[in-house]
């Protein structure tokens, strides 16, 4: 036990660490019931050795998620690191962390010894990995087998169980079947949605922490307005919703437009539904930091499903015009909103405890709107509109270059992004959409399940033939034909990105520039 509290930061470091997890994470992932971590974790401060070692890897979870929320110039990176750049220190802290999580759960003996305060620390351990490294379908199959086996699939009433354990359980199974989408879709095992999991719990209350009492969350005259739950059950719908985009029209070798226009009805529809809620508060007085946050979010997300959803059909010349030109126009419309909201979540400084999603997976949506938009600048805009897009670019370009010594999405991103700004000029100018020019072995523990520092991801599977890196003909090496060519499906995680096939095509774009 000794060896495990050996590994944990110092008291102070550690509050702080556990502050940040609630301030920055804990909204956007609420599983924790947090008035009964933050009395579990006065006991610890009291007495560490007498916590079970199923809690002391719940902190671990939580310690290695927090770093990832710490601005590069933390003093807490360079207490606890002795690597030399921030990137290097929040990467060796959070492998630390994560792998220390592990081996208290090893030595728990998880597999036949857990409980609810185990599957908490896996579903925040994955949640952390999924906003870093990519990869974690073992860790998930892992967490689903142990979760069916404490019963979180079933309704807890049928349990015998509290109010505060019931939600607690509901909202490790909503978290898990959240991550279980997600990666799934980010697969490409789209057949496989999370309702094809069998289970009678049901979601988890829409309900405060401190609204759940003994006989269950109490009933308030203002359930309209968000909760801590709110955030979390949007966001379930809109990966279901993306699921569907993959599964109903990415999957297609023709998406069916009727199919198209209705999935883009039900995304405005959820728009409006979160707009009511979150928006509702700014009636009364000040919006709360964190809904602000999740409207952001939400946003970018939702505006990054549009792009999904309409990309196909606004830069295939097969489409009839019409729908081609509906399908660019919201493409331009969703690409400008999107890097508007990456402004702010990496500008506004009321935004700055969730900086960490504006510099991670928020910055590979802002990549994406990026490219689009400028090949959508190769059809005929008006002057002003043009315009508009040319600074939301350049803008998007110095965020690009401040963020890159934190972010590896920016670094990877950086080449490309500056190849396609320094080219504005030539592109605005044309008038007209047009096409390329032709010319293992299962792992036996749970420390072998975490990703490592550097490892590389999981292919992409192959859709309809197309395979994740079929990019490597040389004719594809240009910009504009790369995206014109790259199946949408790739855009999904960063994961499934040809980082090095954009970074040649932004070398070649570059060089008559440079010459």
């Amino acid at each position: 036990m000794q060896e495990l509290l050996a590994c944990l930061p110092p008291q102070k470091a550690c509050r702080e660490l556990v502050s940040t997890y609630f301030s920055s994470f804990a909204s956007l992932f609420h599983i924790l019931h947090d008035p009964t971590f933050q009395r579990q974790y006065s006991y610890f401060l009291e007495d560490p050795h007498s916590m079970p070692l199923a809690w002391i890897a719940l902190l671990y979870s939580l310690l290695a998620t927090a770093i990832l929320a710490l601005p590069p110039d933390s003093e807490l990176l360079s207490d606890l690191s002795r690597k030399k750049t921030p990137l290097e220190m929040s990467a060796e802290l959070t492998q630390r962390y994560r792998d220390m999580a592990v081996r208290c759960l090893e030595a728990d003996h998880y597999l036949w010894n857990h409980s609810v305060t185990t599957l908490q620390a896996l579903v925040i351990l994955i949640y952390g990995i999924n906003h870093s490294h990519g990869q974690t379908w073992t860790l998930i199959g892992l967490a689903h087998h142990l979760a069916l086996g404490i019963g979180c699939h079933v309704d807890p009433k049928t349990l015998g169980l509290g109010a505060v354990e019931s939600e607690e359980r509901r909202r490790c199974w909503a978290g898990l079947m959240m991550l279980y989408t997600n990666q799934n879709t980010a697969l490409g095992h789209i057949a496989m949605p999370h309702t094809a999991l069998y289970a009678t719990s049901r979601p988890p209350a829409d309900a405060n922490d401190e609204d759940i009492g003994a006989n269950g969350p109490r009933p308030t005259q203002m359930r309209r307005k968000a909760t801590q739950m709110t955030y979390l059950l949007l966001k379930f719908r809109l990966y279901d919703l993306c699921a569907e985009i993959c599964d109903g029209v990415l999957r297609k070798k023709t998406p069916n437009v009727d199919v198209v226009r209705e999935i883009d009805k039900v995304l405005q529809e959820e728009r409006r539904s979160w707009e009511a809620r979150l928006l509702e508060a700014a009636d009364t007085g000040p919006m709360p930091v964190h809904h602000s946050a999740h409207l952001n979010i939400l946003y970018s997300y939702s505006n990054h499903l549009t792009l999904l959803l309409h990309q196909r059909q606004a830069l295939d010349p097969s489409f009839d015009p019409a729908t081609a030109q509906w399908a660019r126009n919201r493409c331009l419309e969703g690409a400008k909103h999107l890097l508007e909201v990456h402004a702010a979540l990496n500008e506004a400084p009321e935004l700055s405890p969730f900086r960490w999603y504006g510099r991670g997976l928020g910055s590979f949506h802002a990549f994406h709107a990026a490219t689009l938009l400028t090949h959508l600048l190769r059809i005929q805009f008006a002057q002003e509109e043009t315009s508009d897009c040319v600074n939301l670019l350049k803008r998007c370009l110095r965020r690009f270059e401040s963020l890159a010594e934190y972010s590896a999405v920016c670094t990877k991103a950086l080449p490309v992004l500056q190849a396609l700004v320094h080219s504005l000029p030539a592109q605005a100018e044309e008038t007209r959409l047009s096409g390329p020019k032709e010319t293992s072995q299962q792992p036996h523990s749970l420390s072998a399940m975490l990703p490592r520092q550097g490892q590389p991801y999981q292919a992409l599977p192959t859709y309809h033939g197309q395979a994740h890196n079929a990019m490597h003909d040389t004719t594809c090496y240009d910009l504009n034909a790369l995206l014109w060519r790259s199946p949408p499906q790739q855009w999904l995680t960063p994961a499934n990105l040809p980082w090095a096939d954009w970074t040649d095509a932004a070398h070649n774009h570059m060089m008559p520039i440079l010459g």
